[in-house]
């Protein structure tokens, strides 16, 4: 009974690819011996801001913008070749880097103004997570079972339900 929800699911992720691949082609198309224009830089912030708010996995997209300036990728972006150029080409990669964390920074002073928190992490309650005060030996012995009880149902799912929380 998963057909009326999956694709509304996994617009998540597409969204979030549509969003950081434009980022990443803005950036990627930006000449690093010009100066970058405030309309581009803003673009770039609102791509990034966006992928991640469509999903918080496209932080990782920072590991590719540090690969590039590590000179991992042999592109020519790296720090070092940007110190090279004239007319600071330094200023413009640290530039066009800074208008990307600013996207990602965007979103989450967004979602400390709606949320309250960045992480999401507030004080743990029975309704919440019932075996969160119990002893060690409780949890240990809980989560097992749990994780035997997702094991089983993969093998034999003859009772499912959309929600195994407390009661």
């Amino acid at each position: 009974h998963t057909e009326a929800v999956t694709g509304i699911v996994g617009r998540a992720e597409l969204l979030a690819a549509l969003f950081a691949a434009g980022g990443y082609l803005i950036w990627l198309t930006g000449d690093p011996r010009s100066r970058w224009s405030p309309w581009r830089l803003l673009l770039l912030a609102l791509c990034f801001a966006l992928a991640v708010g469509s999903k918080e996995s496209t932080v990782g997209w920072v590991l590719i913008f540090g690969a590039h300036r590590a000179g991992l990728l042999g592109d020519g972006r790296s720090y070092a070749a940007a110190q090279g150029y004239k007319r600071g080409g330094l200023t413009q990669a640290l530039t066009a880097d800074g208008a990307v964390l600013a996207g990602f920074l965007a979103y989450f002073v967004a979602r400390f103004a709606v949320i309250g928190s960045v992480l999401g992490i507030a004080r743990v309650t029975d309704i919440n997570n019932p075996i969160f005060a119990a002893p060690v030996d409780v949890r240990i012995l809980t989560a097992a079972k749990v994780m035997a009880h997702g094991i089983g149902l993969t093998f034999w799912p003859d009772r499912l339900c959309a929600d195994y929380s407390f009661d």
